[in-house]
């Protein structure tokens, strides 16, 4: 233990258990110590150029450091790469999971672009099945328009042909009227191949969605709002209305009303006004 500028009480405390080995000479050492003891007084003049060692080896004190110094860089190089190694793997972690968080919405944005090209893909496919189912029921409607001006021709001719002139007298007449019979029955037939059917809506209530009012006309053997006459028949092409039925609408005037009920109206219109009169 090295001391220097001791203090007096701590000097004479130090000096009975340490040996004076340097900065004292042979001829100071009977003036220092006397009768085994420390003269103070002595020590005191000489306190500036005081050095004190203790009897333990030098190079053990000296060595021991140098071992604990080594232990503790080599704990401390130790601990130091482990938090590199921890920091690095922290590190390496943290990028692994940015990467992965990227991946993800990499992902979700590939999933979500390829639903909504397969909601368009489908949304195609079943507009096209749509529209070529409709070209395969609806395609042929402008041309069956344009027959059933035919047909009602037809339908006229044999409405307008005379009953009583069928005979066996009239056998033209009567083998004319059996061809345009069977045209006209061949002629719907190859209608209904094709969903082209005819309806009559006679007695029926009447739609506007499928008939075409042209008038109305009073019939009390039918209810109001119904279908009294047909000029011309209707048509649907599976089940589309292509030419609305051309009717005549019953509209009835309202009943009259009988002398009592007549009468007792107009007595109680008389008191009313009584009544009012004498308010």
């Amino acid at each position: 233990i090295h001391c220097r500028e001791l203090t007096h009480h701590t000097m004479l405390r130090t000096l009975s258990r340490l040996v004076v080995v340097r900065s004292i000479n042979s001829a100071s050492l009977p003036k220092l110590i006397t009768n085994n003891r420390v003269n103070p007084l002595f020590a005191l003049r000489l306190q500036p150029s005081l050095r004190f060692y203790t009897t333990e080896n030098k190079n053990e004190t000296q060595e021991k450091p140098e071992e604990v110094n080594k232990q503790e860089e080599k704990q401390t190089q130790e601990q130091t790469g482990a938090q590199q190694k921890n920091q690095d793997q922290i590190a390496d972690v943290e990028t692994l999971r940015k990467q992965l968080e990227e991946k993800t919405k990499e992902l979700a944005k590939t999933k979500e672009d390829l639903l909504r090209a397969w909601a368009d893909t489908e949304n195609t496919r079943k507009s096209g099945q749509k529209d070529l189912q409709n070209a395969r029921q609806f395609g042929i409607q402008n041309f069956a328009k344009d027959l059933l001006d035919a047909s009602d021709n037809l339908a006229r001719a044999l409405s307008n042909t005379p009953k009583d002139l069928l005979n066996e007298q009239n056998v033209a007449l009567r083998n004319l009227f059996e061809g345009v019979t069977m045209t006209r029955a061949d002629l719907h037939k190859t209608f209904g191949k094709h969903g082209l059917v005819e309806f009559d809506p006679l007695g029926e209530s009447f739609d506007p969605n499928v008939h075409s009012a042209l008038c109305k006309m009073p019939d009390p053997s039918k209810e109001n709002n119904t279908v009294g006459l047909v000029m011309k028949t209707g048509y649907k092409l599976n089940g589309r209305v292509i030419r609305a039925a051309q009717v005549a609408v019953v509209d009835n005037p309202p009943a009259p009303q009988s002398d009592s009920s007549s009468s007792s109206s107009q007595s109680s219109n008389g008191s009313q006004e009584e009544n009012f009169a004498a308010m």
